[in-house]
């Protein structure tokens, strides 16, 4: 796998350009997903300059963006079960597929 390496100015220019294609607010995150702004997702913005500002902290490698109303965007993280008699979630999803909208799937 090849490990792509972003310069300050194009994820600035990328989280702009997401921002405008998706109609939605975004906000920096740190390599580990953390939310590189003092309020996380609280500071997502459309606002292009805005945006430049929360992107030019020095943490800054993702874009994030808030879930929710803000974006119409619901997010369910599955997850394997890590201790053996814990339902997992694969399990509970198949048990339940049929209660949740159609969706996109990413893996």
């Amino acid at each position: 796998m090849r490990e792509i390496v972003m310069n300050e100015e194009s994820l600035v220019e990328r989280a702009l350009a997401f921002s405008i294609a998706h109609s939605v607010p975004v906000f920096p995150c740190r390599q580990d997903k953390s939310p590189a702004c003092r309020h996380g997702h609280l500071d997502a913005s459309s606002d292009p300059n805005v945006i430049r500002e929360l992107f030019a902290h020095q943490d800054a490698r993702l874009i994030g963006l808030p879930t929710g109303t803000v974006s119409g965007i619901c997010v369910l993280d599955i997850d394997r079960a890590k201790k053996e008699g814990v339902v997992d979630g694969f399990s509970w999803l198949e048990a339940n597929s049929a209660e949740l909208p159609q969706t996109r799937v990413v893996r």
